[in-house]
This record gives C-alpha cells, structure tokens and sequence, in this order.
C-alpha cells in the first residue's frame, strides 16, 4: 500500500488507477473543488490542466486556470511560467465558455 503523507490525505485518492481519460478529468475537477483553498489545490489544479490539455477539454483546463494564474502572479519572477500556461491553455479554450479567460489573466498580471 502506498504511504499517505502526513497533511495530504486527499492525494492519496488520486486518479491514475482510472484507464479513461476523460473521467480521469472528471475526477480532477471534483478533486480540485473538493480542495478549494487548501494547501492542495495548487497540485490538483496543475494535474487537472494537464489531463485536461492532453485530452483537450477546454472547458476543464480553464477551471484549472484559477488556481494556477493567481499562483503564478503572486510568485515574483514567475511571469514566464504564466505566459507558457496560457500559451497552451487558450488554444484548447477556443469555442468554450472560457475562451476569454487568457486575455484576462494576461490584463490583470
């Protein structure tokens, strides 16, 4: 059995077991939610945009834009990071209600 560490609980029930991608996102969107405003809602928001991307659901990889564009802006000399992020998000966006969701973090950088 694989060892919990002590604070982080909910990463013990992670989703790599699930063979189908698209409920793999599902799963991470609950997870991210689940984990709103906790010490692990960075980790399951970066997990979520790259099952997302890889599967090219907009819709969830804007969700995970959140959490990671406001982690981004508020670490000095991480601007690069949020640049490539939205560089690989908005093109998957694209036709989804969160289309306009690069512009805004770019604005608001």
């Amino acid at each position: 059995m694989r060892e919990v560490p002590p604070g982080n609980l909910p990463r013990f029930f992670d989703c790599q077991s699930e063979p189908d991608a698209r409920k793999r996102v599902d799963i991470l969107l609950n997870l991210k939610d689940l984990n709103d405003s906790s010490e692990d809602e960075l980790y399951y928001s970066r997990k979520l945009f790259d099952e997302a991307a890889a599967v090219g659901d907009g819709f969830a990889v804007g969700a995970s834009l959140g959490s990671l564009a406001s982690y981004y802006i508020s670490s000095p000399g991480a601007g690069d990071s949020l640049a490539r992020i939205l560089a690989q998000a908005e093109p998957l966006m694209r036709g989804s209600g969160m289309e306009g969701l690069g512009a805004y973090y770019r604005m608001v950088e």
